[in-house]
């Protein structure tokens, strides 16, 4: 496949994506402005995270992980809340031009689109690293990233749950510690530095799971190569990589 080829096939798997993510998601992509996907509660609470971002970021700065008006007049920490900052943070830039509810429609779109794309990335990487054609594994890949990004989990989440429904940062970590095990190139240390902060600004919960995974691969590796505690274990590139990491 010729290296044009191959730049093309990301705008198309964005696409796709989208195409997909509208059809799963529908009518929501009609109803942007008059409805919201998803039942009460929650829904209500992560739209009021849009509107709250924005009232402490820019409008009134202040503290945006310390609500003065909740439990007035206490206040509310919200260090542990489910505020998701790295997509309530959306609401400094749309709720100027948009309301709160089409806003929150758009973000949660987002969030299947961006799903899709970074799964399709990796499964395509770790394809290609297996020996299949680029052709094939393109192809796989986005059969593969249909089956994550529109399964049951996710689905049910982005009836209520904003910061669930953000998949998209899990994936992209995994395809830059991916490529920084193999490759041992900067530019991967600091995506894959990049991607977990964003993890851990959607949900933490996600940062624990990528966290425990990427324990859990190294010892793996590490084990097919020989014993686990001997000097040989801190001369292996790929433990070395992932102390660094």
């Amino acid at each position: 496949m010729s290296p044009g080829a191959r730049r093309m096939l990301h705008p198309l798997a964005l696409g796709v994506s989208f195409l997909l993510s509208a059809f799963h998601t529908w009518p929501l992509l009609s109803q942007m402005k008059g409805a919201v996907l998803g039942g009460r509660e929650d829904v209500y609470m992560n739209m009021w995270h849009l509107w709250w971002m924005r009232q402490a970021v820019w409008v009134q700065p202040q503290n945006p992980f310390f609500a003065p008006f909740l439990h007035w007049p206490l206040g509310a920490e919200l260090y542990w809340h489910t505020l998701a900052p790295a997509k309530t943070l959306w609401g400094v830039v749309l709720l100027p031009f948009m309301s709160v509810e089409t806003a929150y429609n758009a973000v949660l779109f987002g969030s299947f689109v961006l799903t899709g794309y970074t799964t399709w990335l990796l499964l395509r990487y770790l394809l290609e690293r297996a020996g299949h054609g680029p052709w094939i594994a393109a192809a796989a890949a986005l059969a593969g990233a249909c089956v994550f990004n529109f399964s049951r989990y996710h689905l049910n989440h982005a009836t209520a749950h904003l910061n669930l429904t953000a998949l998209e940062g899990m994936p992209l970590y995994l395809y830059c510690f991916f490529r920084w095990l193999g490759e041992g190139k900067r530019k991967w240390l600091v995506g894959l530095a990049a991607s977990a902060l964003y993890v851990l600004l959607c949900d933490y919960y996600y940062l624990v799971y990528i966290a425990l995974f990427s324990l859990l691969w190294v010892v793996a590796e590490r084990w097919k190569r020989g014993p686990l505690l001997s000097v040989d274990t801190w001369k292996d590139p790929v433990v070395r990589r992932a102390v660094v990491a």
